[in-house]
């Protein structure tokens, strides 16, 4: 079971979309209450420095974390400076990975954004010191541009949903066998990611985070069992697919695996080795 750690309005919402699944266990941090049992509230503070710098001891909190931790956060709020503080005394407990949700930044307060440039800029530098296991970078405005038909009125929940089942998806991938692969261990200096969606017939790529410098992608193919079985091309059709998207710059593998859900559909993990329009 992995652990899931939402810190702030934003992260918490996004951390509660994993209780849906039995293969996690979540965390709740935030200077609002929230229902549930693994919750903690941050006392609240007046500037972000003070966030950061009067963080009090999670360490009892957080006794019973898994071997693998994933922490959800958004700059967009003030409480995210804390995130900081918490990685510092939780990381010699748990192998640390953070998947960052990157706000409308032009919509935030002079105070907000520089929370969130400071915040996005440090976790990237934690993730290629080799802190962070792994960064995951999501967009809001690029999510939008991937889900189809979202409503005002459950616009973020739909996003968040969405995320949530793409990460869900391909952490299970990366736990199972596949039918078929050709996947490595990415390398140790690709650090800093994005998800995405793949149209399985088109090939066409829709990233959750404009990703700079890619240099290796793995593709995640999820196949009904009767195309599996009786569609002789299908093999030699993915393997022309993922060919085609290698560069002298960028490693391409892809895996397939049988679906349960009674349709296609494709998803891929993008690395980059580069930080990303940070500046700190």
């Amino acid at each position: 079971m992995d652990s899931i750690i939402g810190i702030g309005g934003v992260g918490c919402r996004i951390a509660k979309k994993f209780e849906e699944y039995s293969q996690y266990s979540v965390y709740l941090v935030d200077d609002d209450e929230w229902e549930g049992k693994n919750t903690l509230v941050l006392p609240k503070q007046s500037s972000v420095e003070d966030y950061e710098r009067k963080c009090p001891s999670v360490k009892k909190f957080f006794t019973k974390l898994t071997d693998q931790s994933l922490v959800v956060v958004s700059g967009a709020s003030l409480v995210s400076a804390s995130t900081l503080a918490i990685l510092e005394q939780i990381a010699p407990k748990t192998n640390l990975s953070v998947l960052y949700v990157q706000p409308e930044v032009d919509l935030l307060s002079e105070t907000k954004q520089l929370c969130e440039r400071t915040v996005r800029g440090v976790l990237q530098h934690y993730a290629r010191s080799g802190m962070l296991e792994r960064i995951f970078m999501v967009s809001n405005e690029q999510l939008e541009s991937v889900v189809d038909d979202v409503s005002i009125a459950n616009f973020y929940d739909s996003l968040n949903n969405f995320l949530v089942y793409t990460f869900h998806m391909v952490n299970v991938f990366n736990h199972i066998d596949s039918v078929t692969d050709t996947f490595s261990e990415p390398s140790q200096l690709s650090r800093i990611c994005t998800l995405g969606v793949l149209d399985f017939e088109s090939g066409e790529e829709r990233l959750f985070f404009p990703l700079d410098f890619q240099n290796e992608v793995r593709y995640y193919y999820n196949v009904t069992e009767q195309r599996l079985n009786k569609d002789k091309g299908l093999r030699k059709k993915i393997v022309n697919q993922v060919k085609s998207k290698k560069t002298d710059n960028k490693q391409v593998s892809f895996g397939i695996y049988e679906s349960e859900m009674g349709y296609d559909a494709g998803y891929l993990l993008c690395f980059s080795k580069a930080t990303q329009d940070t500046e700190i």
